[in-house]
């Protein structure tokens, strides 16, 4: 609808109200259909690191890996009750690998439940064995893995 002799009637006409209201709409709405398509999070469909379980006798052990690699970056995972770990973005290359027991002061406690220790994990439930003590430090463990990118599974079996 146009109003004769206004001078900014153009700027209201049904035409011009509509395209405005698209515009407005369509920037917001690009960024929407982004966000849902993509996702915030990062890519779930690659995921480059070292994965796998530490068992000694067959069963599940407790306590920590280290992945030291090449100029002494170190890479460290907890290792779950059922002996799981997971080493996440390492560079590529060979590395020393060792597994340490937790200490109990190292180790946090559930407030009001039993302090975890190498023998209990958290809240004094059993967690697994304590690695032998010779996978505590690089140069008895005798352990290396070598890194070549990606997703890899690798299990370790300590033996006393």
């Amino acid at each position: 609808m146009r109003f004769p002799g206004c001078l900014f009637s153009h700027l209201w006409s049904p035409h011009m109200l509509m395209k405005a209201v698209v515009n407005r709409l369509a920037i917001p709405a690009f960024f929407l259909t982004a966000i849902a398509l993509g996702g915030c999070g990062g890519s779930k469909g690659s995921k480059d690191g070292i994965s796998g379980k530490v068992t000694s006798g067959g069963q599940a052990v407790s306590g920590e890996i280290v992945f030291t690699f090449s100029g002494g970056k170190e890479l460290r995972s907890p290792i779950g009750q059922d002996g799981s770990y997971e080493i996440v973005k390492p560079p590529q290359g060979e590395a020393a690998v060792t597994v340490k027991s937790m200490t109990a002061a190292a180790a946090p406690s559930l407030k009001g439940g039993a302090p975890s220790t190498p023998e209990t994990g958290l809240g004094g439930k059993s967690a697994g064995v304590a690695p032998p003590a010779k996978y505590g430090k690089a140069e008895s463990s005798g352990l290396k893995y070598t890194y070549k990118g990606g997703e890899e599974k690798k299990d370790w079996d300590l033996t006393p």
